[in-house]
């Protein structure tokens, strides 16, 4: 199960691109500094390289039915055929039913966690990157607000995708993907919506309403997670183990019957998680592959993470 590396368990059988630097360390001690993809990425507007890349209309993912795995929690799995064993894992959550949460270990106290950790320590059954992160290993690159409180108050002017749930009156979305194209669409939400909700997540954006991918074919590839909304205003949490330009990651999304029409990049890399829990069914699945970093699928563990999405299931 090594590529892509997503292993599940169902009743005992077995079945970053990152901050703006970071630290790998090598088997005989010594470490290299490795500078963010970020500092990098070909952003719409400019001038971008062409690169060629597959002819994704030859490769649709096979369909895959939805999974109940509790109420409001629901999960599907979409091969790529042309990157076998490397696929889409989808968990669908209707916030109306299950309880989504944004949890920081600033917040709560502790070190960060890794995403089986986060899950086991706070009663959580789904657990993902909540987003990039900054060298002190703990402040999000964008804006961040939590149940816990304000984490991380700096706007970032190149993040147009912001997030939000847990509204404070019946009135607004449950959850709602929201996208900032200028400095004033983000001081007017700044103004608007983010009092109004006590979870705001603020990151870069892959897709914009309703269904446009936002990115520019480069050849830069890694293992991502990601958040999205679907046409029901419903969550979607997002992995996927294959190293891919977000280009072709988003052309895949968009092709999927998952009804996407917004999603945010939260982490890529061996950083990018997806841990699920519920009753007998465990499903663990870690990022690997990332251009300049670590160009190979070898990686078998999750990377402590400071900031995570959760989500907890009604009794």
């Amino acid at each position: 199960m090594d590529a892509g590396r997503c292993e599940s368990t169902h009743q005992g059988t077995v079945g970053t691109l990152s901050r703006a630097a970071r630290v790998k360390v090598h088997a005989d001690g010594s470490s290299e500094v490795y500078c963010s993809i970020m500092n990098r990425l070909i952003l719409p507007g400019l001038v971008a390289l062409i690169f060629s890349h597959t002819l994704l209309a030859q490769h649709v993912e096979s369909a895959s039915e939805w999974r109940e795995l509790a109420k409001g929690i629901a999960l599907a799995r979409f091969p790529l055929q042309d990157a076998k064993p490397h696929e889409f894992v989808i968990v669908r959550v209707d916030p109306k039913v299950a309880r989504l949460q944004l949890l920081a270990a600033n917040d709560k106290r502790h070190a960060a966690l890794t995403a089986d950790e986060w899950a086991k320590q706070h009663d959580l059954n789904v657990v993902i990157n909540a987003g990039m992160f900054e060298l002190d290993h703990v402040t999000h690159t964008g804006l961040m607000k939590s149940q816990g409180g304000e984490v991380s108050g700096k706007l970032n002017n190149l993040y147009s995708s912001f997030a939000m749930f847990a509204p404070m009156n019946g009135k607004d979305p449950v959850f709602r993907i929201f996208d900032a194209d200028t400095e004033n669409d983000m001081a007017g939400l700044k103004e608007t919506a983010f009092p109004g909700y006590q979870c705001v997540l603020q990151n870069l954006r892959l897709i914009k309403r309703p269904g446009e991918n936002r990115w520019k074919p480069q050849p830069k590839a890694w293992s991502e997670a990601a958040l999205g909304e679907d046409d029901q205003g419903r969550a979607l949490l997002i992995f996927c183990g294959a190293g891919l330009a977000m280009f072709d990651f988003n052309e895949r999304l968009l092709k999927l019957p998952i009804g996407v029409v917004a999603a945010q990049h939260l982490e890529g890399g061996p950083e990018a998680s997806l841990h699920i829990r519920c009753g007998g069914f465990e499903l663990k699945c870690m990022g690997s592959y990332e251009t300049g970093f670590n160009e190979n699928y070898d990686n078998k563990e999750y990377w402590p993470i400071p900031n995570v999405i959760g989500v907890k299931a009604n009794p």
